[in-house]
Parts: C-alpha cells; structure tokens; sequence
C-alpha cells in the first residue's frame, strides 16, 4: 500500500460523503461517481462511467473500504 494510504487510514473515522455528477458529453453522459471524506475533504476514491448504475456505487463503496477502512457513517448524495 501507498505511503499516502497508509497516512489516510489515521482520518477516515469520519463520515464520508458519496456525489455521483453526470457530464454532458456529444452523445449521452459520462457519470462521475466521487467518495469524499467529510472531514478533511480528501477524495477517497472515484469511478468514471458511462452507465449509471447502483453497481458501479456499490464497487467503488467496496473498493474504497478495501483501501482505508469503513467509516462509520457513509452518506449519499440523494439530489435536489
């Protein structure tokens, strides 16, 4: 694992914050899926994809979690 990981997992007890965007693109839309720490802002992990699916939240939730460990409280964007 990175130096930058290993120096990570000291903050993610904080609640961590998951945005999905949409990018216009020339046909159709690229979905950016984005975990943020609330805390200290840092992104925890993204995925760029060209379907919007609850899978591809899913995967990067889990790989995220792989990577630092589980926050105690994960919240999900839910839009305007």
């Amino acid at each position: 694992s990175s130096l930058l990981t290993s120096q990570y997992r000291n903050y993610i007890s904080k609640p961590s914050m998951e945005y999905i965007s949409y990018i216009p693109m020339k046909e159709g839309f690229m979905y950016l899926y984005a975990i943020i720490d609330v805390y200290s802002r840092f992104i925890v992990g993204w995925k760029l994809s060209n379907t919007l699916s609850a899978s591809n939240c899913y995967k990067l939730v889990e790989d995220c979690i792989k990577l630092y460990g589980a926050p105690k409280i994960i919240n999900s964007d839910q839009g305007s």
